[in-house]
């Protein structure tokens, strides 16, 4: 393992939309109320997360 990172799926040039539908849990029991939640579709194409890098030099020297 060369570092650690932390990279993010891009929903927004996936189309990703808030579609689904799940429900709440209340102490690991369905309280009976649903909560929308993001259906994401596949993409393979990822955001690295670069707000707090701390090995940002190692990471530019494996990207193309």
């Amino acid at each position: 393992i060369l570092f650690e990172y932390n990279i993010q799926h891009d929903c927004c040039q996936a189309g990703c939309i808030a579609s689904g539908k799940q429900a709440v849990l209340q102490e690991c029991v369905e309280s009976g109320i649903t909560e929308t939640s993001v259906k994401h579709k596949p993409l393979n194409i990822f955001l690295i997360n670069t707000h707090s890098f701390h090995s940002g030099h190692l990471i530019r020297a494996i990207l193309p």
